[in-house]
């Protein structure tokens, strides 16, 4: 299936819980590091059959610092594709 990730939960470490999805695919582009948790942004060159918000990568960004944690985005060591890792705080 074009497009499906991989999903791994790190576990817990020093009060913290890790998990991170990659995705097979192009990387982002240099000037876009940094940006792909800003609301209305995107990657995206061609337009899929249906409405896209641009909103996805922004939201989890809001819950992961509401919840004193933080979300990051990075190219994949082979260059063929992105990873997405999220740590939060334990209570």
């Amino acid at each position: 299936m074009p497009g499906a990730g991989e999903h791994e939960a790190d576990g817990e470490a020093d009060g913290e819980d890790q998990g991170s999805a990659q995705n097979q695919g192009p990387p982002l582009p240099d000037e876009m590091r940094g940006t792909p948790f800003e609301s209305m942004v995107s990657v995206r060159k061609e337009r899929g059959a249906g409405p896209h918000l641009r909103l996805g990568l922004c939201i989890a960004r809001l819950i992961a610092e509401f919840h004193g944690g933080n979300v990051r985005a990075d190219n994949l060591p082979s260059g063929g594709g992105v990873i997405v890792s999220a740590t939060f705080r334990l209570a």
